[in-house]
């Protein structure tokens, strides 16, 4: 995410968590994800997207140096309905899913 998007410092909060948590232990992540990754940074507020999600999981992989996190489940909360219509009046949550998906590069298990 561009850091004009981390406005309140959530970043840091969260590699925080990540170089403190015992990685072995965690059995589930909740985080919020609330738009479509064709979402301007300027509408995000804070807020993110998949692709966001993907690159603070990417960097939790590399802080505890493993190459997967298929032993944890990614809960996906917050998730806000579509202004616009989507390409095929797919829902928000379904689109997110698909593009959480296609990024997926460490093994995560998407609920």
């Amino acid at each position: 995410s561009d850091e004009k998007n981390d406005l309140c410092g959530w970043r840091d909060k969260i590699h925080n968590v990540w170089r403190n948590v015992n990685i072995e232990k965690v059995k589930a992540i909740f985080i919020e994800c609330s738009f479509p990754n064709d979402t301007p940074d300027n509408l995000m507020f804070g807020h993110l997207r998949p692709k966001d999600v993907m690159i603070l999981l990417d960097e939790l992989a590399q802080i505890h140096r493993i190459t997967n996190l298929r032993h944890i489940k990614l809960i996906v909360q917050h998730i806000k309905p579509m202004v616009s219509q989507s390409p095929g009046n797919l829902p928000a949550r379904k689109i997110i899913y698909k593009e959480l998906m296609d990024a997926n590069r460490v093994g995560i298990n998407v609920i």
